[in-house]
């Protein structure tokens, strides 16, 4: 059996690696590929609700054991993905996109992020890392659209193949479509405006922190399908392709294409065949 691959996704709010994740999973789908679409906040989110589960609000003294030999997986379930909580190779605890919604997840959830972030992030990183294996011993392509996507993809074990996309545009663009997000959702025109600065602040945070990782200098651009100072022993090989003048169809379609060839050929190293 092919071993599934790894799709990373990341880049700046507003860019659209989120939008497009969905068009790539419909995308190969329809094609017959196997892939699973992960959503970090929905390991996040799990981890909280099995915090509830057990009594916790998040601010006391968590066991210290209290994540040993568990693991969170998102599963399907009649079309609706769920959050479980595995020990010992047997589901523990099962939670709906409802329970998500629960006041006192999300609270939990914020307790635990400033109270007990290395933790809470190494835990799940750990989750996210099995889930990715897992999906790759069982033939299934992961696509994983998320800020930290990079950084995870360079923890892996050489046996996963991975596919990194840096997702841009334009700052004046990522504004209007940070602006067409909110007023779509029906916000007064003082809350969408808040709501963007803060996305562009928690971009400039998370480039900060080593979250997001800045615009990259070596890179294969998607649209030209040129190298741009490449350097020749990159750990790992960084697609890029800035969104700024292109429809979601038409970004998809660069995406799908490149790709396609590397579910085929694996990472080209002639410029002309990327």
């Amino acid at each position: 059996m092919t071993r599934g691959k790894l799709i990373c996704l990341t880049g700046p709010a507003g860019a659209g690696k989120d939008t497009l994740a969905l068009e790539l999973l419909t995308h190969f789908l329809e094609r017959g590929h196997r892939m699973n679409l992960l959503s970090g906040s929905s390991f996040f989110r799990t981890t909280a609700a099995y915090v509830v589960s057990l009594g916790y609000d998040g601010k006391e003294t968590l066991p210290m054991n209290i994540w040993d030999d568990i693991r969170i997986q998102i599963s399907e379930l009649e079309g609706e993905k769920i959050g479980e909580v595995v020990h010992s190779n047997r589901v523990i605890g099962r939670y709906l996109p409802s329970h998500y919604m629960q006041i006192e997840v999300g609270t939990v959830g914020s307790n635990l992020a400033q109270q007990l972030a290395s933790r809470y992030k190494e835990f799940v990183i750990g989750s996210i890392r099995e889930q990715i294996r897992a999906n790759s011993e069982e033939g299934v392509h992961t696509l994983f659209p998320a800020r930290d996507s990079f950084a995870l993809a360079a923890s892996l074990d050489s046996k996963v193949e991975v596919w990194c996309g840096y997702i841009d545009a334009s700052v004046e663009v990522r504004i209007k479509r940070l602006r067409e997000r909110y007023n779509n959702r029906g916000d007064e025109e003082t809350v969408v405006e808040r709501k963007v600065r803060e996305e562009l602040q928690r971009d400039e945070q998370d480039r900060r922190s080593g979250t997001l990782p800045p615009k990259p200098t070596d890179f294969i651009d998607i649209k030209t399908r040129q190298k741009v100072t490449m350097v020749n022993d990159a750990s790992i090989i960084i697609y890029y392709l800035d969104t700024s003048e292109l429809t979601i169809p038409m970004a998809a379609a660069y995406l799908a294409t490149t790709l396609q060839n590397f579910f085929s050929y694996g990472h080209s190293p002639v410029v002309g065949n990327i």
